[in-house]
């Protein structure tokens, strides 16, 4: 991804979002702790941080949706 692609302007920010609001369905559904697999690397997450940091996520969308002059910076996940 280019850095011209880490924006997400009012216009699109809506479908990342709801990404984002799936991942919390998904999320809501985990034991307490989990563990991920990323390039052969397994982390334990705790599920009511990444859900806590899930749901600031979507409030940064909500900012965005309603102001145009604004936009979010997505450098990864």
């Amino acid at each position: 991804m280019g850095w011209s692609d880490a924006y997400l302007y009012p216009n699109q920010i809506t479908s990342f979002k709801k990404l984002i609001l799936a991942w919390i369905v998904l999320f809501e559904n985990a034991n307490q702790t989990f563990d991920l697999n990323r390039f052969n690397q397994t982390q334990t997450f705790d599920k009511s941080t990444v859900l806590t940091q899930l749901y600031q996520l979507v409030e940064f969308c909500q900012i965005v949706e309603n102001n145009p002059n604004k936009c979010l910076v997505h450098i990864g996940l």
